[in-house]
């Protein structure tokens, strides 16, 4: 995983998030969202993208509840990475 922001996210309340993570690896690794130590699964607010080597998690009208950790797991033969991303929403 190169160039994956090592900062926290801050957005506003109601607003839409996108994260994305340009990962590569041979073979291509397995990915994995989770939030506070929960795996993420897509629903309406929350969407999880792949575009070639970009991954993504898109949250739509975002609200304190989406405040937390999210990491990303990349897993294949040749091992595993994790990195974290801390988001805040701010306001309400």
């Amino acid at each position: 995983m190169n160039n994956v922001p090592h900062n926290t996210v801050y957005v506003k309340a109601r607003s839409n998030i996108k994260l994305e993570i340009p990962l590569t690896g041979k073979p291509m690794p397995k990915v994995t969202w989770s939030k506070d130590g929960q795996v993420l699964k897509g629903d309406l607010n929350l969407k999880l993208t792949q575009k070639r080597n970009l991954f993504g998690l898109e949250m739509n009208s975002v609200t304190k509840k989406q405040t937390g950790v999210f990491t990303i797991l990349a897993e294949n033969a040749s091992g595993s990475k994790t990195e974290e991303i801390t988001v805040k929403v701010l306001g309400e």
